[in-house]
């Protein structure tokens, strides 16, 4: 067994961090302006704008976890979105609870659905409302029975999800 002296075990830790940072970027949505989004995810995740823009669709590589982040206006309140969202997907919801992103109060909504491909999904959609009629919705995607080490990744990468607010 060899043992490793607490600064050896720091540089190693550090070379770890340095590597895992070395391989992940950071997304901004909208691409400019404010109200915006920003997510750090590994670097073979692929992201593109939907929507007509006002949504990024950003999925892992193996396809097992998805976000979608949306910033919008809306006449409808987070609790209305959230609820069309379950029905349209033919969901169940969970749980509502109360949530933020950067310190702005929101709520979380979570839900269980079946896709058309007949993949069942765990959806977590976080609606902050900002100024105005501004909404800001982030959606988290999980694929029905992910490995630990994808529900690791799925959360660090919700918890890197920041919000840049400011007037649009």
């Amino acid at each position: 067994m060899i043992r490793l002296g607490r600064p050896a075990l720091l540089a190693v830790l550090g070379l770890v961090l340095l590597s895992a940072a070395a391989r992940a970027r950071d997304l901004r949505h909208p691409a400019s302006g404010e109200p915006a989004f920003t997510i750090t995810v590994p670097d073979d995740w692929t992201a593109v704008t939907v929507d007509g823009g006002r949504s990024l669709s950003i999925a892992s590589a193996n396809r097992r976890i998805g976000f979608a982040l949306t910033i919008a206006t809306s006449d409808q309140s987070p609790e209305e979105i959230a609820k069309s969202a379950v029905t349209a997907s033919k969901g169940t919801q969970l749980e509502t609870k109360p949530a933020s992103i950067s310190g702005l109060a929101g709520r979380t909504y979570s839900w269980t659905y079946t896709n058309a491909g007949g993949i069942k999904l765990h959806t977590a959609m976080t609606l902050v409302q900002l100024d105005g009629k501004w909404l800001a919705s982030c959606t988290k995607l999980e694929v029905d029975g992910n490995s630990p080490a994808d529900q690791q990744l799925a959360d660090t990468a919700m918890q890197s999800v920041k919000l840049v607010k400011g007037a649009k």
